[in-house]
């Protein structure tokens, strides 16, 4: 999802995430709306540094530009669709100004199956996603962050994106962006609920499992290509975060996709 910021606001873009189990993913942000509905268990959504909890039931509205992440403590089974904002222009035009709290009670049975459905009927699914944007909208009104503290948080997910297969710290971070050293650490860690050698690795691993996934390069290969300077420190760290080597994750994706 780092990567949907390739898709510009325009293009009528529309994706869906199926069948997402125990799913925990890092900070980021794109130029779309997402939309994530929880079927079973509890996720934790944080947005622009604050936590919600999702349960059973409910879905959560991210806007576009928002910086957001995604964390399973124990269980969860979620369906994400990730849609341009011309779907919802109105809505995007609302939201330019204020901040609800994003988590809201499903709009029925299946409201995501409900959408694959109706992806190509624009009508039927724009009408789907208005339930969805007159949910959000009926909710609480956020605390706004400050302006400054919104900007960096955005730029750090970007300067990460941007660099993270080289060599990457929080100092050169620091120096980057002109401020202190133990300055920019505390905003990370308030932001992101970890240090940024943390926040490093989970990014490095998201994109070597969409690699793994995408397939045609060899394990060495990916590490590399994630910003491993070693295939060990690779698998050590993948297997810290996953809880399965490379090639065992490799497996269980292919057979997911055999058998799907």
């Amino acid at each position: 999802m780092f990567y949907e910021s390739m898709h510009s606001a325009g293009e009528r873009y529309l994706r869906l995430l199926d069948e997402n189990r125990n799913f925990s993913f890092p900070l980021h942000l794109h130029t779309s709306f997402e939309l994530l509905c929880v079927e079973d268990g509890e996720m934790t959504v944080t947005v622009s540094g604050l936590d919600f909890s999702v349960q059973a039931g409910e879905c959560a509205l991210i806007l576009p530009g928002q910086p957001h992440a995604y964390r399973t403590e124990q269980h969860s089974l979620c369906r994400i669709c990730i849609f341009s904002t011309d779907h919802l222009p109105d809505l995007h035009r609302y939201a330019a100004d204020r901040c609800h709290v994003p988590v809201f009670p499903q709009p029925g049975e299946d409201f995501i199956g409900r959408i694959a459905e109706r992806k190509n009927d624009i009508f039927r699914l724009k009408a789907l996603l208005y339930e969805a944007a007159g949910a959000y909208a009926a909710g609480e009104v956020c605390p706004p962050l400050s302006e400054e503290d919104d900007s960096l948080i955005c730029g750090i997910v970007n300067y990460i994106e941007e660099h993270y297969t080289g060599q990457l710290t929080l100092k050169m971070l620091a120096e980057h962006f002109g401020y202190n050293y133990r300055y920019l650490s505390g905003v990370i860690n308030q932001a992101f609920r970890m240090n940024f050698a943390q926040v490093l690795t989970q990014y490095r691993i998201s994109r070597a499992c969409a690699l793994l996934k995408q397939g045609g390069l060899t394990i060495a290969e990916i590490a590399r290509c994630s910003g491993f300077a070693t295939q060990r420190n690779f698998n050590r760290a993948f297997r810290a975060m996953t809880g399965k080597s490379p090639k065992e994750y490799l497996s269980d994706a292919n057979s997911i996709f055999l058998h799907s």
